[in-house]
């Protein structure tokens, strides 16, 4: 028998769903090196499906070893983000990094993992007790320099977890007030200062701090002084910039982050053409909040995954919605409203073929960044432009597909807002849409009303203040889910979830009424494969889920369904 044919069953036995069979014959295979990469690429597949992910994870990496291949790569990221981590695993670590340094999934998801990971590493883990402050000594910071794991993670996302935030702020303040560390420790230094641009300089700074760094300056190194302030806004940085060019990978990588990309960013932003004016006095307050705050700040995307047209994605996603398929020749025109900082509209463009997608939004410095990003990526079928929505009925254009996810809450009417886009969308148009629900955002409705009644203002300084007051009050003011929501670990996303200048929450039965009242047909929520599971068994005679009356009564069942947000797409009926 070839090693094609037990392939070839194992195979059919995964199409005809016969997970169990098809596993026990690849794993039979693989005990006798039939197969190779091929039996290790199913076997990840079938893992998948029998949700054993650390079985998963194991083959997709093995199979990857074989044949390197961005398939696998995704399976790997997706079944490491639901795996258990609870010990130190040196194997594992240094498989995530490579995973972490090119981007084999979504960033926040395997950072999340990587943390874990890092916080039961035996060198990390003997500084995590937050009442010690050990002070780190000149072999744990070179320990550290070459860590293959922390680097990678410094430089991707920001690193959403206390301890590790209370850990690289004490890091931090130990290469600031030894110099000589951080030349020895250079890869290091760089890296916690992209970490800091990524997050903002979200960290506290010690008045010890910043009378050492009165002291350096203006000598301060340049790459401890990128650790507390972005070079192309700091002294050091100019003084640096005159007189010297980068001399190493480490500066480059800095430079580049804190001096060339922001300077690209300001001539995209005086540059950006504008289709409509700005007059709604909320939309100017919105406006202004995201010109100081571009959000959200992100440094990369998953490996590229392969587009498919929009009525197949749609077909397999929600394939008992009838939806009407749309017959509209290539192109796709397709609108992005509310683009920010581009991981939406880049996201759409590498989710469909065939797409012309414009992009407007109301902050210059957000489109700047994500026509920055969009260039890096190579992606030229996507044009940015500044405009209100509320304007947006003077675009002498229709499109195919609407998309505005987590934009209308912030109009002073979101309704108005929904039906300006309404306008633009062509019969049998399809739109995405996402809006904050009002059930699961009521603890942080409750935090804050508590923010507002300290008097905290919604500058970077004052966001910071009150991070650190939540963070040391955390059991009087009952605020731990906050320090799991990743929007908290960076300055312009806690002003996003915390300080918002303009936000409404919607409700299920309000949405159904607009659905009926604008002939929009209900095709689907884009939510994970549990909770449709979850809700087919409380709601069987509803086998598309479309019922927002049954959802309404199963988000008030489970509070937290869509504590991110109602994320769901539509139909415009002929």
């Amino acid at each position: 028998m070839t090693y094609d044919a037990p392939l070839d069953i194992a195979a059919h036995l995964i199409k005809t769903h016969q997970y169990a069979q098809a596993e026990s014959a690849l794993i039979s295979l693989i005990q006798n090196n039939h197969g190779a990469s091929n039996a290790w690429q199913l076997l990840a597949h079938v893992s998948v499906n029998l949700n054993k992910h650390s079985q998963g994870l194991f083959a997709a990496w093995q199979a990857n070893s074989l044949a390197e291949s961005v398939e696998m790569q995704g399976i790997f990221a997706h079944c490491l983000s639901r795996v258990a981590i609870t010990a130190h695993d040196a194997q594992l670590q240094l498989a995530v990094a490579r995973a972490v340094a090119e981007t084999w999934g979504p960033p926040a998801e395997l950072a999340e993992q990587a943390c874990k990971l890092l916080k039961h590493d035996p060198l990390i883990q003997s500084h995590l007790n937050a009442a010690t402050d050990k002070p780190l000594t000149e072999t744990e910071i070179q320990a550290l320099n070459d860590h293959a794991l922390l680097n990678p993670l410094l430089q991707s996302a920001p690193i959403c977890d206390l301890d590790l935030e209370r850990f690289l702020t004490q890091l931090r303040k130990t290469l600031l007030l030894n110099p000589a560390f951080s030349e020895q420790a250079a890869q290091l230094t760089a890296s916690l200062a992209q970490q800091c641009f990524i997050n903002e300089y979200i960290y506290p700074v010690s008045a010890e701090e910043n009378t050492a760094r009165h002291v350096l300056n203006p000598a301060e190194p340049l790459l401890i002084a990128a650790c507390y302030q972005p070079l192309h806004q700091s002294a050091a940085g100019a003084s640096w910039l005159n007189t010297a060019k980068p001399d190493n990978d480490h500066i480059q990588a800095v430079f580049t982050q804190q001096i060339t990309e922001p300077q690209e960013e300001a001539k995209l932003a005086a540059a950006m053409h504008s289709l409509t004016p700005i007059n709604d006095q909320v939309s100017q307050a919105v406006q202004a909040m995201y010109e100081e705050s571009p959000y959200p700040r992100w440094v990369r995307i998953p490996k590229h995954s392969s587009p498919q047209p929009l009525n197949d994605f749609l077909s397999h996603t929600f394939p008992l919605s009838g939806f009407t398929p749309l017959d509209t020749p290539a192109p796709l025109n397709v609108l992005i409203a509310g683009g920010g900082t581009g991981q939406h509209p880049i996201h759409t463009a590498r989710r469909f073929t065939d797409t012309q997608i414009q992009v407007i939004d109301l902050s210059r410095h957000s489109l700047a960044y994500a026509q920055r990003k969009t260039r890096a990526l190579g992606l030229n079928h996507l044009q940015f432009a500044q405009a209100d929505i509320l304007q947006i009925g003077q675009l002498n254009q229709r499109f195919d597909l609407i998309e505005s996810v987590g934009v209308l809450h912030h109009m002073a009417n979101p309704w108005a807002g929904w039906e300006a886009l309404l306008s633009r969308l062509k019969p049998n148009g399809l739109m995405k849409l996402g809006f904050y629900s009002q059930i699961a955002r009521q603890d942080i409705n409750q935090l804050r009303d508590f923010i507002k009644a300290q008097g905290f203002a919604n500058d970077p300084d004052a966001i910071r203040a009150c991070r650190q007051h939540l963070i040391e009050h955390s059991q009087a003011q009952h605020v731990e889910d906050i320090f799991l929501m990743r929007d908290f670990y960076s300055t312009s996303a806690c002003r996003d979830l915390l300080f918002h200048v303009q936000e409404h929450q919607m409700t299920l039965p309000e949405i159904n009424a607009f659905l009926q009242s604008h002939g929009l047909r209900f095709i689907g929520f884009e939510t994970d494969a549990t909770t449709l599971s979850t809700y087919h068994n409380a709601f069987p005679d509803d086998p598309a889920a479309t019922n927002l009356c049954n959802w309404h009564q199963y988000e008030q069942q489970h509070p937290q369904t869509f504590i991110s947000m109602y994320q769901f797409w539509v139909q415009k009926t002929a």
